[in-house]
């Protein structure tokens, strides 16, 4: 992601395929058919990667422009590696730099719905950052980036109310690994910032690009309000993201004295382990019943 130049080093990676993305137009100067180039916003290539049948077994993004280069969204974010997360591997390997996103001011959640753990440097599953950076080793930044392993761990729960309301699941992990299983996704969209879509003569915030994908914008929506509209338009199984701040005796009191006709299943998702265990603690302090 945000690849910059590529180089004829990269030919030594013992990689099947490497998949390069950057919004400038840049090509591959020499030939390797392992090599691809996709020349667009990060959402842009992910929403094409999405259609294809693999997985991603590393993924690297160390530095996305955004003091200054270009960027102006967060590329290891909640929002694109959820979308991402059906074609991650269930053990991959990230490369990244914690510390460029505490320059600019922001904190890396590397969570997801996976179990995070450094690599070390002798591990056969290692490969040095810089390589993939213009910070060479020996400019004195042999310590640059940082090295994880992901490992899957989804975790679902299943809840009744004793009252006899509504029945509804919650899983630690990302709403698009169900999007075959749903026909209403629901995320709180928030983030106004544009980007460059190259497939289409226009910019589109971001929120633009998730609606455009059917989904359903959570913000400032109460649960009832969510609830009637899935029930005006015919949707049966719900997927909703976190979207209340973790605050959301409304939302379990309103399931407590409902039961809903015509909806046949309500999960919630959460890509961070404690907004995961926060929305179980509070369905078990609300009187329901882990089934």
């Amino acid at each position: 992601m945000a690849s910059g130049e590529i180089v004829p080093e990269y030919r030594e990676l013992k990689f099947g395929k490497l998949i390069f993305i950057d919004r400038t137009k840049k090509q591959i100067s020499f030939a390797d058919d392992r090599f691809e180039f996709l020349h667009g916003d990060a959402l842009t290539a992910v929403d094409e990667l999405i259609t294809r049948d693999f997985k991603i077994h590393y993924l690297v993004s160390l530095n996305e422009g955004l003091s200054g280069g270009g960027g102006n969204y967060p590329i290891l974010s909640d929002f694109l590696i959820g979308y991402l997360s059906p074609i991650l591997a269930d053990e991959l390997i990230l490369i990244c730099d914690p510390s460029y996103y505490k320059q600019i001011g922001m904190k890396l959640h590397i969570e997801w719905g996976f179990e995070c753990s450094p690599v070390d440097i002798a591990d056969q599953a290692y490969i040095q950052p810089f390589i993939f950076s213009n910070k060479k080793k020996d400019s004195g930044n042999e310590d640059y980036g940082k090295v994880f392993r992901l490992k899957r761990n989804r975790i679902k729960k299943s809840y009744a109310f004793q009252s006899g309301g509504t029945n509804f699941n919650v899983v630690y992990g990302s709403v698009w690994d169900e999007v075959k299983e749903l026909d209403l996704i629901g995320i709180n969209l928030l983030s106004k910032h544009s980007f460059r879509n190259f497939k289409r003569p226009f910019n589109l915030t971001i929120d633009e690009f998730f609606i455009g994908k059917g989904v359903y914008n959570l913000n400032n929506k109460s649960i009832n309000e969510v609830i009637e509209f899935a029930r005006i338009n015919g949707r049966k199984h719900l997927g909703l993201g976190p979207w209340m701040d973790g605050k959301y005796s409304d939302v379990f009191n309103y399931l407590k004295e409902n039961k809903f006709e015509g909806i046949e299943s309500l999960t919630f998702f959460n890509l961070r382990k404690k907004d995961f265990a926060r929305f179980c603690r509070g369905a078990i302090e609300n009187g329901a019943v882990e089934l």
